[in-house]
């Protein structure tokens, strides 16, 4: 189905995209600690608030995970987390 493909310039052009159609100013955005370097810029420019999460030798650190998504309930902001960006590059490295 072409009608459902996109075609960027590479992954920076890519992640604009989808950030912008799905995250507001203001919105949470869960990304790995370490990240993407690029996609921090990206989430900055559309005001975002990114928060890490671990990763730990087998990836990303699921007790932290379910602390913050629990603390986001808690404090009403649950409603604003819009995306869990991950990338398995980190993950991939040599144990």
């Amino acid at each position: 189905m072409p009608e459902k493909v996109i075609i960027t310039n590479g992954s920076q052009q890519f992640l604009y995209l989808v950030t912008e159609a799905l995250c507001d100013p203001g919105d949470i955005v869960l990304v790995e600690d370490p990240t993407y370097f690029v996609y921090l810029g990206i989430a900055q420019s559309r005001g975002l608030d990114c928060r890490g999460i671990r990763l730990q030798e087998d990836g990303l650190d699921l007790d932290q995970l379910e602390t913050v998504l629990e603390a986001l309930k808690v404090s009403g902001d649950l409603r604003r987390l819009k995306m869990l960006y991950l990338v398995s590059y980190f993950q991939n490295r040599a144990v």
